[in-house]
């Protein structure tokens, strides 16, 4: 009985990796990583400086675009921490 669980575990499995797309299958590059973690603090920065001279309603605005970038930032560190150690090297093409 647990072989045949098994089984259809993995085949589910396998299903569900079929239907990925190519390119979420392919590897991280550090370089486009931090590029786009250099992005998100100049937007983080520039919108805090508008927060600080901007009207109620637009901060709402604001603070879910530093609290998105935030979170983007997270899953760059996330993805960072995945890298092997050769792969860490900056600018390796």
């Amino acid at each position: 009985m647990q072989i045949d669980t098994n089984d259809k575990f993995e085949e589910r499995l396998n299903n569900f990796k079929r239907n990925i797309p190519e390119k979420l299958l392919m590897p991280t590059n550090i370089n486009l990583l931090i590029r786009d973690a250099v992005f998100d603090y100049i937007v983080i920065f520039f919108s805090v400086l508008l927060y600080l001279n901007t009207v109620l309603f637009v901060k709402f605005i604001l603070i879910i675009i530093i609290v998105s970038r935030l979170h983007s930032f997270g899953v760059i560190v996330h993805d960072l921490i995945h890298l092997s150690k050769n792969r860490r090297l900056l600018f390796k093409t």
